[in-house]
């Protein structure tokens, strides 16, 4: 069960990974990006806590 939630938190955090480096700069183009800016500072937050904890 432990090594089941692993991975499924692994393929949640690589998910994150591609909103965070494929997606964010599509979404910095735009002209109104406040809302985008703030949700991809959520992602980040998210990947810096699941870092610290599995890390």
């Amino acid at each position: 069960m432990a090594t089941e939630l692993l991975e499924i938190e692994k393929t949640y955090l690589e998910r994150l990974n591609i909103i965070n480096s494929e997606l964010s700069p599509q979404w910095l183009k735009e002209q109104d990006n406040s809302n985008l800016i703030k949700l991809l500072d959520v992602f980040q937050d998210i990947q810096k806590v699941h870092t610290k904890i599995y890390n």
